[in-house]
């Protein structure tokens, strides 16, 4: 048996239509809200995946600030050792 709003139904019936075109319009439109209530559930799911997308986008930023730091001490480092060695040789 389709699945089908009674209230819709029952309207239709009081504001005057036949039964079959009422059972008709109340059938497609609880098709209408079937699918409806399938896409609200997988934007419920995308938005989900969008908020996990964004926790990692935010750890990789974070180790990009930690290897940037790294990269400027080792950079001073050498830069030292570099300075060191031209000021021993000279």
């Amino acid at each position: 048996m389709p699945v089908m709003l009674s209230s819709l139904y029952y309207a239709l019936l009081d504001a005057g239509a036949s039964e079959e075109k009422a059972r008709q319009a109340a059938e497609e439109a609880a098709q209408y809200e079937t699918r409806l209530v399938a896409i609200d559930s997988k934007l419920d799911r995308l938005g989900s995946r969008g908020e996990i997308l964004d926790a990692k986008v935010t750890t990789l930023e974070t180790l990009m600030n930690h290897t940037r730091v790294e990269m400027r001490t080792l950079c001073g480092i050498i830069v030292g050792i570099a300075l060191g060695i031209l000021w021993r040789v000279w």
